[in-house]
């Protein structure tokens, strides 16, 4: 059954909190939009994020992602999806909804825990080059380390499990899976450029001689 977010959905009520931390990022990059996500082993979701409209059709319209794409992600890298690829079949879809909304470029780092994994990440408009995050992933590792202090309190108190969204056909295994990524390992350090092909990847090393 299709997902539904009342209103007053808690992580809904965070957006302006979410858009007062991260205005001077806002306003001196070309960056439109933040999102700190956590997806929980047992099915759920819990996301603070400064674009509402996005995160409720990204749930409602079944755009997110299944277990074996969360799984599978490289701990503690970046990945750059510009095509939406997470929303499998409801790519062109998801792609379309995200350029209405001024997104384009997600840029995302994975980090793994014991209950959950954390994606938490930025996109940058279609009409910027996606060189913008290779030459600042220095100052994107920094902002997520102010986001999660600025909003440490609201995060501690509210993404316990208890509070995430269940999530209809988290677990499927359907042709939206396999048409995300294979099943291969991904390796720590390196930052791809998209999940679908492990081979299109720059090493840490390797991005400190380009810029």
């Amino acid at each position: 059954h299709p997902m539904h977010i009342a209103e007053n959905h808690i992580t809904l009520q965070f957006t302006s909190d979410a858009q007062v931390i991260c205005e001077p990022l806002f306003k001196n990059t070309p960056i439109t939009y933040f999102y700190y996500t956590r997806w929980y082993r047992a099915g759920r979701i819990f996301s603070i994020g400064t674009q509402p409209d996005w995160y409720r059709l990204f749930l409602e319209k079944d755009y997110y992602p299944r277990y074996s794409f969360i799984k599978n992600l490289p701990h503690n890298s970046f990945q750059l999806i510009s095509d939406c690829s997470f929303a499998g079949s409801r790519r062109n879809e998801a792609l379309a909804v995200s350029r209405q909304l001024n997104l384009g470029h997600f840029f995302s780092l994975s980090q793994h825990e014991e209950a959950y994994t954390s994606l938490i990440g930025f996109t940058i408009p279609f009409h910027h080059d996606v060189s913008f995050y290779f030459e600042n992933i220095p100052l994107l590792e920094s902002f997520i380390y102010f986001f999660k202090d600025k909003a440490h309190q609201l995060i501690a108190t509210y993404s316990q499990e208890k509070h995430a969204l269940e999530i209809p056909n988290y677990f499927d295994e359907d042709e939206k899976v396999s048409s995300l990524m294979n099943a291969h390992l991904f390796h720590h350090g390196r930052y791809y450029f998209n999940c679908n092909h492990q081979e299109n990847y720059v090493t840490q090393r390797e991005l400190l001689c380009v810029y």
